[in-house]
């Protein structure tokens, strides 16, 4: 399998949401947590990232599957053109592997999935631009903090820096940390990946990459986890019983007053 990886180096913006500031982190989350437990299976794509450095936006397809399934009880018809056209769009890339085939800032697509949103299709095959209310960062540091946020926003997106070692573990579906592995260990090695969080356990927690679950242990995330994104579908949709809305709204506004002036 050929993999391609997409998640240019971090960027900070001080205007950007921190999600602890908005969550209500005095609730515990269970020790393990799988929407798809009892529901119908998820559907696991490729989204092209095997040909095109857009796992950015692979990462937003599972993501908008997983928002798209809770708030509205149906699976959205997104196809692995759709994905790659918004990465055109995105990019100005016009052929895997050209000069603007670099991946993404997942800042910046962040800002545009709020703003201008991308097309999908209903399940009765009916187009419609999919937008999100808000995004916010999570310290990639706290593990607690990145499965809190998961279990109360229906999953996160991770970026990583990912190891030379994680190519060979990703046939048997774990990513962990090598002892002594030299540079082939350190983190970045490989490159910048972005994955979408989907569930968790005591071991760690499990992602959706290159059409495959993977899961990456407590110890990975902590050594090669280098930034994490909580996104809002809707304000005033079921994940906004562990928000407070009012506090996020205000903040929002600001922050377009700000950009606005």
């Amino acid at each position: 399998m050929t993999f391609r990886l997409g998640k240019q180096p971090y960027e900070a913006d001080a205007r950007t949401l921190k999600m602890v500031h908005f969550l209500d982190t005095t609730t515990t989350q269970p020790s393990s947590w799988n929407f798809d437990s009892t529901r119908k299976p998820f559907p696991i794509h490729m989204w092209g990232n095997d040909q095109w450095g857009d796992c950015v936006l692979a990462g937003r397809a599972n993501h908008t599957l997983r928002l798209e399934r809770v708030e509205h009880k149906t699976t959205p018809i997104i196809s692995d053109q759709d994905v790659i056209n918004e990465y055109k769009t995105l990019t100005g890339s016009q052929s895997p592997g050209d000069a603007n085939d670099n991946g993404l800032v997942v800042l910046r697509a962040m800002q545009e999935w709020r703003s201008v949103g991308w097309p999908i299709h209903t399940q009765a095959n009916q187009p419609f631009v999919q937008k999100i209310d808000a995004y916010g960062e999570l310290d990639p540091s706290n593990l607690d903090l990145l499965k809190k946020a998961m279990w109360m926003l229906n999953g996160i997106h991770i970026g990583l820096s990912l190891p030379i070692t994680a190519q060979a573990q990703f046939d048997q579906g774990v990513w962990d940390v090598v002892p002594n592995a030299g540079a082939d260990g350190e983190p970045g090695s490989w490159g910048g990946h972005l994955v979408f969080a989907k569930r968790y356990n005591t071991k760690g927690i499990y992602c959706l990459s290159w059409a495959k679950e993977v899961l990456m242990t407590n110890a990975f995330i902590e050594k090669y986890c280098d930034e994490a994104w909580a996104v809002v579908d809707a304000l005033d949709g079921p994940a906004s019983k562990y928000l407070d809305v009012p506090a996020m709204e205000q903040k929002l506004r600001q922050i377009t007053s700000s950009v606005d002036g």
